[in-house]
């Protein structure tokens, strides 16, 4: 009960944290971007790693990974358990190189193309030095979703900090030394790019103090298996909500961006 009530405090504590640290740090973008076409062209830019964030990181993937993991762990161990999560982060990481590889080959003839206005080509462009940020913020959850079925939470609760913490201190060198908006936003780019890493690299470190390793195991067919059966109509549902939520964006916004 007590440990329970500790984790919770924890838990409590490090989104309260993350939240306040997040107001910091958009208080800090407008101070240095302001209502600018560099602003809006970064948050363009973060909708992508965003968006596959929820699809293959804290979303659906995380939330097939949850009952399968548990089954495993209860019935065979901790090794056969890990096997699984390397088995998943393995599969996910060669499916992000190919996503991000080929997005950016996208972005790069799109560019290139000059098919857009100005506003989606500097979006384009900035999105195509985020795109990274997708590989680390997708390994990043399942990494954490692991440490939270094995009753660690703290490292993971607290990586949204280290996010906000990055971009905040990107932002601060990137005033001090530069005084233009567009030279700024490739510093907070940078930011992220490193919160990213940091994201990924704290909750590995904790994991692998738990005894895991990145390795090929023993293939578990059976688990694969059960994964994909809750990941698919998960993916599809969330691919749904997406679309519904863009949607319901663009009839919110006054259309300023776009034009």
């Amino acid at each position: 009960m007590l440990k329970d009530i500790k984790n919770i405090v924890v838990v409590s504590m490090s989104t309260g944290g993350s939240r306040i640290l997040g107001l910091g740090r958009d208080m800090f973008i407008f101070a240095a971007l302001g209502a600018s076409k560099w602003n809006d062209a970064f948050i363009l830019a973060l909708t992508l790693p965003n968006l596959f964030r929820r699809l293959l990181g804290e979303g659906a993937l995380a939330s097939a990974v949850v009952p399968v993991f548990s089954e495993v762990l209860q019935q065979s161990g901790l090794s056969r358990a890990f096997n699984f999560l390397n088995q998943v982060l393995l599969r996910l990481l060669f499916t992000l190189i190919l996503l991000v590889a080929g997005s950016i080959l996208l972005f790069i003839f799109l560019i290139e193309g000059d098919l857009f206005p100005e506003r989606w080509i500097l979006g384009i462009e900035l999105s195509v030095v985020l795109l990274p940020y997708m590989i680390f913020i997708c390994l990043a959850a399942i990494v954490s979703t692991g440490l939270n079925l094995i009753g660690r939470f703290a490292v993971a609760a607290s990586t949204p900090m280290f996010l906000n913490i990055s971009m905040i201190s990107s932002l601060l060198v990137g005033m001090w030394l530069e005084s233009e908006p567009g030279k700024i936003v490739y510093w907070l780019c940078g930011g992220v790019l490193f919160g990213g890493f940091l994201q990924l690299a704290v909750p590995v470190c904790d994991l692998v103090l738990q005894g895991w390793r990145l390795q090929l195991g023993k293939p578990l067919q059976k688990e694969m298996s059960e994964l994909w059966k809750l990941l698919v109509p998960g993916l599809l549902g969330a691919a749904i909500l997406q679309i519904c939520e863009a949607i319901e964006n663009e009839r919110d916004e006054n259309k300023t961006f776009y034009k």
